[in-house]
């Protein structure tokens, strides 16, 4: 019975042990992504509010730099009268990509 445990134990530790490892190299993966973004973005995040503001008409409540297919791309979120319009930004050239609107923004309206 004591080696049943002890192969358990075992097998359990490197099983939490290879899902942390998994987990750390995804988050290095991410910052590097993250690095790659920030050195190809050409408008400051500040600028990409901005831009996504005026031209979804509302505020930003969330903005983050991801670098798709090897382009920064800022996606501001804003909220207008309890709607939530997503922005999508050229983090080269300010210039608006796509927006995906009319989500609500209430959590009792069930969406």
């Amino acid at each position: 019975m004591g080696e049943k445990l002890s192969f358990i134990i075992v097998a359990v530790t490197a099983a939490a042990l290879a899902i942390a490892m998994l987990y750390a190299s995804q988050e290095m993966l991410q910052d590097v992504n993250d690095a790659v973004a920030i050195k190809q973005a050409k408008i400051s995040l500040t600028q990409a509010v901005s831009y996504a503001e005026r031209h979804a008409h509302g505020k930003a409540a969330r903005v983050e730099l991801n670098d798709e297919h090897g382009e920064p791309v800022y996606r501001v979120r804003i909220i207008n009268a309890g709607k939530t319009t997503d922005v999508h930004v050229d983090g080269k050239t300010g210039r608006i990509l796509s927006m995906q609107g009319d989500q609500t923004d209430d959590p009792l309206a069930g969406s």
